[in-house]
Order: structure tokens, then sequence, then C-alpha cells
């Protein structure tokens, strides 16, 4: 027997949606970490600089955590509320590390090591982040 799908029905928000959805976390965290790892090797040739292509796969990780947290605020689909919480709260102190290590790199210059304060900082808001996720 055929079923058939009420106008209320939450048929968009399918279990196929979720899975893209979380796909697209899946990619946002993949780039975060390879641009990371990257960015690493990267300052043991090259000076600091602000835009370069380590930073900017990291960029664009961090841009489709940013997208998909807002999606998950507005929705609510795909997520449940105390989750929601602790991956606004990692993002939040994702972004205050980002400028924390801006300026870190600002009064000390480049800083190839990841056991920086503002370094491991930004590490455990993003751990945050995923187990929020």
């Amino acid at each position: 027997m055929v079923r058939r799908v009420a106008e209320n029905d939450d048929a968009p928000w399918s279990e196929g949606f979720v899975v893209v959805v979380f796909g697209l976390w899946l990619l946002a965290f993949l780039l975060k970490h390879g641009g990371s790892a990257w960015d690493v090797a990267w300052h043991f040739r090259y000076p600091f600089g602000v835009f370069e292509a380590p930073h900017l796969v990291n960029i664009c990780g961090s841009a489709i955590a940013a997208a998909l947290i807002v999606f998950h605020t507005l929705t609510g689909k795909a997520t449940d509320r105390f989750g929601l919480m602790i991956m606004q709260g990692g993002f939040a102190l994702f972004l205050v590390s980002v400028l924390l290590d801006a300026l870190n790199h600002l009064i000390f210059g480049l800083d190839v090591t990841i056991w920086s304060p503002s370094h491991l900082l930004t590490f455990a808001a993003t751990t945050i982040l995923l187990l929020g996720v």
C-alpha cells in the first residue's frame, strides 16, 4: 500500500537528507584538519601570511561549519538542542581562538609549534564543535 504524505510531514528532512547534512559536516572537518596539518608543514618553508593556501582550505571548512550551524539553528533539524548548544559554543570559542592566534602572530611573529596556547585553544574549540556534532 502506498503511504500518502501529509502536508505537514517531514518528508524533505528524510533520512537521505540527514546523511547529506552529516556528509557536509565530514567535509568541513576534513578541510579544517587538512588545512591545519598542511599549515604546520607550510610555515616551515614560508613566512606567515593570512591568506595562504593552507589557511584558505581551513577557512573553507570553517565556512561550511558556520553554514551548517546556521542551518541547524534556524531549522532545528538533524540535531538536538543540547548538541546544538555545544556546536554553537565550540564554534564561538573557535572564533575567539582564531582572533587570539592572529594577535599572537602579530606580537610574537611566526610560531611553527602547534603547542602554543592559541593553537591549543583552536584545537580544543574544534574538538568541542566535533563533540556537539
